[in-house]
């Protein structure tokens, strides 16, 4: 059993809280406990801490290779859009260069591409995996800027799906 993790909010340093399924641990939370209800319930963290989310995607500046497609100011509230991700695939690992934050759709979109939750991964996935890894190091230092050759618009891609499936189905 590996050692529990530490709050990833700035000046916490608690053990994180656990994730416990049918009476039986998951995984931990990148928060304890405390922490985690003032950031679900959107309020302040206590005083000397700093929270880690920003309700922000960090794909707006199109790390992923496509278009963050949540417009926050449409949403009455941003109450669980945002998701932490362990840039390393190790959520025992809560070092800040480690955990990067998205929306719940980049999060997904990212997961899938990426195949995180396969044992084995396809060439195609790895080397998706391998490009994002470079520009999220590149973000973190502030280095990253997108180039347009190597964007996807995951919109213009849908589109010609459904039209693809309406042509065949006529």
């Amino acid at each position: 059993m590996m050692k529990r993790p530490k709050c990833i909010n700035p000046g916490c340093g608690r053990d994180c809280a656990p994730l416990i399924n049918k009476k039986v641990l998951i995984r931990y939370r990148p928060y304890c406990q405390t922490c985690f209800n003032s950031n679900r319930m959107q309020i302040p963290p206590r005083e000397g801490v700093t929270a880690f989310q920003k309700h922000k995607c960090s794909n707006k500046s199109g790390i992923l290779l496509f278009d963050c497609p949540l417009d926050i100011s449409l949403l009455p509230s941003t109450k669980g859009i945002f998701n932490v991700d362990h840039i390393n695939g190790n959520p025992y690992d809560n070092n800040p260069n480690n955990i990067i934050e998205w929306c719940i759709i980049c999060h997904k979109i990212k997961s899938q591409k990426c195949g995180d939750y396969k044992s084995k991964k396809s060439v195609e996935e790895e080397n998706y995996y391998k490009t994002i890894i470079k520009n999220i190091k590149k973000f973190k230092k502030g280095l990253y800027i997108p180039s347009q050759s190597i964007y996807i618009n995951v919109y213009e891609r849908e589109e010609r799906k459904i039209y693809s499936r309406r042509e065949r189905v006529a």
